[in-house]
């Protein structure tokens, strides 16, 4: 009994060890001078439908929710596949002092989020679990009511 315990306790802390590897934890990067905020219905944008915040502290504010939320990686053909499959979703795009964005967040309709950096990093992270609430939060944020 004794040899049947200390292997289930060795195989739990082998099997924690294995799936911190493959969680990850969204974090902030840097000062951005302006965030775009979008809704994307059917695949499709409009201009009615889209609102650039500038002030520096609610744009913290609104990038801090999705801080420390688990998530996991995933191939780019796999985060266009699920943005596909929503009928609509949120995007959230910082940028800094240039045209293209630092990184890009996409909240799906059900509370997913996915992130994707610049182009130094690697792969898309998504959210682990769902998160209605944040998104509703970021919304308010942002003064979007679209």
């Amino acid at each position: 009994m004794k040899t049947y315990i200390t292997a289930l306790l060795i195989s739990i802390l082998f099997l924690s060890g294995c799936s911190s590897e493959f969680t990850k934890s969204f974090e902030k990067k840097g000062d951005m001078e302006s965030l775009v905020v979008q809704k994307v219905v059917n695949g499709e944008t409009s201009s009615s439908r889209a609102k650039t915040v500038t002030d520096p502290d609610t744009i913290a504010e609104i990038l801090q929710k999705g801080e420390g939320l688990g998530a996991k990686t995933i191939t780019g053909e796999e985060a266009e596949g699920k943005k596909t499959a929503a009928s609509s979703y949120y995007t959230f795009r910082s940028y800094s002092t240039s045209e293209t964005p630092v990184y890009s967040i996409v909240v799906l309709e059900d509370g997913t989020f996915l992130v994707e950096g610049t182009k130094k990093d690697s792969g898309i992270m998504m959210t682990t679990d769902t998160h209605e609430i944040l998104l509703d939060d970021m919304k308010q944020l942002a003064d979007v009511n679209f």
